[in-house]
């Protein structure tokens, strides 16, 4: 009797997963501190096919240029003109404030003297463009802008690469928490 009602809602539960999202760990440093190594997210991907990406929406996307999925912001929407000037984020010419903490810079002691430590790929005081975004690309960027691979480096992204949003993060269990 239980059998006949766990294979049935074991069977639902798979579909969902395969056919509304799916669960995936993060890998690497470019959002933190927002999201850390292996915390296991639950990524939604149904809504994208009805609506577009948002600005500073938490995307999973796909490019040739990384390994797997890769975990960024969205920044800049088609048609928006993406400018990034000493690290101050410009869309249509407005100054956007980051709606969460970049992480800080990592500083070194050379010589005696504390200085920043070198980036490993992008750069939080970096320039970019001024780039008007073409009707299905995108702007993303990696949270910790120093140690990000993101449009900086491989440009804005097609709208085909975006596979889902991050809906939550269920893993560990004190970080809990629902993304909108």
């Amino acid at each position: 009797m239980l059998r006949n009602k766990i294979i049935p809602a074991g069977a639902l539960i798979l579909l969902t997963l395969l056919v509304v999202g799916q669960v995936t760990t993060v890998h690497g440093h470019s959002m933190q501190p927002g999201f850390r190594p292996n915390d296991l997210l639950f990524v939604e991907k149904v809504s994208l096919f009805w609506r577009e990406p948002h600005h500073n929406e938490i995307v999973v996307l796909s490019v040739p240029e990384t390994e797997g999925l890769t975990i960024k912001r969205v920044v800049g929407l088609p048609g928006d003109l993406v400018e990034i000037q000493q690290g101050h984020i410009f869309i249509n010419s407005s100054e956007v404030a980051p709606p969460y903490d970049i992480a800080p810079r990592w500083r070194v002691v050379v010589g005696g003297n504390e200085v920043d430590a070198p980036s490993r790929f992008g750069d939080s005081l970096s320039s970019y463009g001024p780039t008007t975004l073409a009707d299905d690309s995108y702007f993303v960027l990696g949270d910790n802008r120093d140690n990000s691979i993101d449009s900086r480096s491989y440009g804005p992204v097609p709208r085909d690469t975006i596979k889902g949003r991050v809906l939550l993060r269920y893993w560990p269990p004190h970080r809990f928490s629902v993304f909108r």
